[in-house]
């Protein structure tokens, strides 16, 4: 049977999509147990809020499934609803199916008000949705009722069937990586902890399951040898299970995996041995919920940790070479002068070298959602309003939008004209077994100020100065093909191709098979004129559209010169 699994469009645009650009890893999951049974399961990627329906609709139609399968939380919501409306009004015979947390939790609003929705599968969807596409492949109607965890309607009212348990050995699942590519994968399942926003706590039921890294570590090899080199561990925590993570990072190491992934885990869930590994095993990046430096506001958001575990985690974490990363959330009960200056406060103090600013949301299934509808003697029809979710501050009449705003404007200015700051007081670990890796810290984080997302930021003092200074840093610990490039670069943009000559020519001696280094040493001879030199460096990478353009450029040149 045909089965296209889709996550469907947003409805509001955002400044940086990273944080919903990325199809759920349990939606890969999915498609890879239907697979594994002889479906022809297909997953598309459409969570762009400018997604021409009307094409997304024929592309679905010229596959020709089945069944759609729409993988919601709550902004996309409507996405699928839309398209789903569309679908069914051309195909009624289709059946459509909602999962993901997004269905877990409204999913008798669902059946309740939109009739293009047969179907919702609630938790965990890979059993379920099996056993689904089974009975409906071969038409058995009654055996949909007794599928635990699927909803559907009953004489025209929503019913549940009964939630199976937890899938006990997540290795029994077969691994996506066989099927389709991806960059975001898991270690493991759940979140033991009960943070108030988030919905992890209820659709997991704080059950913990692992995979064991000998499944992880597969995925990633199967990954890399299809050619991707970058990934993104997804995990509420990675680092829950200390032996198991050290396990996977020397996993990794052994089978000489050339990747470089960024993680998620609790200031009070790391420590030396974990952060070297991790560091030795490829890992750029952590990201931490520090959410507040209000403890009263942590409180609130029954953060549980310490003032001090979040000093000493960012301290840690910068120390083995791995940017850290920050979660601020403001907008929550209390808010104003003094927490805010708390916030600033733990912002110098912890130095994070990026920064992540949300409004406290409120979702269905959290325990803010639970205490509003509650308060409010509301119910989930307030979902019918056409909105991704509820601020928190539009609950609270001691807030006000104004404050909310100027909050958050104090927050990222305070964060960008502070940063290179933070960055010239880097002090990394002084261990000879991590000076490759200290380099290209210091190169990769030089990068982001000269070409990647600091590099234009106005906030910024000095931008293309921090990044000279970061990759001077970075060959003062080995010869890193990047801070070469980086220098190089910067040279060119001042003007300086004489200097920039002398340093890219070096770099090529010592980094022959850089391609990178080859293709900006041919455009520094094109500015110097050496269009003859700069020639031979682009027939040397025919498979670069950048040298093809700059080939045909230096042919024009010469030919020219000759008339």
């Amino acid at each position: 049977m045909k089965v296209l699994l889709i996550y469907p469009p947003f409805l509001n645009k955002r400044v940086s999509s990273d944080d919903v650009a990325s199809i759920p890893i349990g939606l890969y999951h999915v498609a890879a147990v239907l697979r594994d049974a002889g479906h022809d399961a297909q997953v598309a990627n459409w969570h762009m809020p400018n997604l021409d329906m009307a094409k997304a609709v024929q592309t679905i139609e010229s596959f020709g499934p089945a069944v759609v399968g729409f993988s919601i939380v709550n902004g996309n919501r409507f996405g699928a609803l839309d398209m789903a409306a569309m679908l069914k009004e051309r195909n009624p015979n289709l059946t459509i199916v909602l999962g993901g947390i997004g269905a877990t939790f409204l999913w008798e609003h669902f059946l309740t008000h939109f009739p293009q929705v047969d179907y919702a599968v609630v938790g965990e969807g890979e059993e379920a949705m099996a056993s689904l596409v089974k009975c409906l492949e071969i038409g058995d109607s009654r055996g949909i009722a007794e599928i635990p965890g699927v909803a559907a309607r009953v004489d025209g009212a929503p019913v549940l069937t009964e939630q199976k348990g937890y899938i006990r050995d997540i290795d029994a699942l077969p691994r996506p990586s066989r099927f389709y590519k991806f960059q975001h994968l898991s270690l493991s399942r759940g979140c033991p902890h009960n943070c108030t926003f988030c919905g992890s706590p209820k659709f997991w039921g704080r059950t913990m399951r692992f995979h064991s890294a000998d499944y992880f570590v597969r995925q990633l090899h199967t990954l890399a040898k299809s050619g991707e080199k970058f990934f993104y561990v997804s995990d509420d925590t990675f680092t829950l299970k200390k032996d198991l993570v050290i396990r996977v990072c020397k996993e990794i190491i052994e089978a000489g995996l050339d990747i470089s992934w960024n993680a998620i885990s609790r200031v009070d869930r790391v420590d030396e041995d974990i952060l070297y590994w991790m560091r030795k095993a490829g890992c750029i990046q952590i990201s931490y919920g520090v959410e507040s430096g209000c403890e009263t506001t942590r409180d609130m958001l029954n953060k549980n940790m310490s003032t001090q575990d979040i000093l000493r985690a960012f301290e840690l974490t910068t120390r083995f070479g791995i940017l850290s990363r920050a979660y601020f959330i403001y907008g929550c009960q209390g808010e104003g002068p003094e927490v805010l200056q708390a916030n600033l406060d733990l912002m110098d103090a912890i130095k994070p070298l990026g920064a992540v600013f949300y409004i406290l949301d409120i979702f269905p299934g959290t325990r803010l959602y639970e205490e509003y509808v509650q308060k409010n003697n509301l119910t989930d029809d307030i979902w019918l309003k056409r909105v991704e979710d509820i601020m928190y501050w539009e609950t609270d009449p001691a807030l006000t939008q104004d404050l909310i705003e100027e909050t958050g404007d104090a927050l990222r200015n305070h964060f960008y004209r502070n940063l290179p700051d933070y960055v010239y007081s880097l002090q990394l670990e002084n261990n000879p077994d991590l000076t490759m890796e200290h380099s290209d810290f210091y190169s990769r984080l030089g990068m982001t100020f000269t070409v990647g997302d600091y590099a234009n930021d106005s906030r910024i003092s000095n931008a293309s100065g921090v990044g000279e200074f970061l990759f001077e840093k970075a060959l003062t610990f080995a010869q890193d093909p990047r801070a070469y490039l980086g220098l190089g670069l910067l040279r060119q943009k001042c003007g300086q191709f004489e200097k920039a000559l002398d340093i890219l020519e070096k770099a090529l001696e010592l980094f022959p098979n850089d391609e990178q280094i080859r293709l900006c040493l041919g455009t520094n001879l094109m500015n110097l004129g050496a269009f003859g030199r700069a020639l031979k460096h682009f027939e040397l990478l025919p498979h670069l559209p950048g040298a093809i353009k700059y080939a045909e450029q230096c042919r024009a040149c010469i030919a020219g010169s000759y008339r």
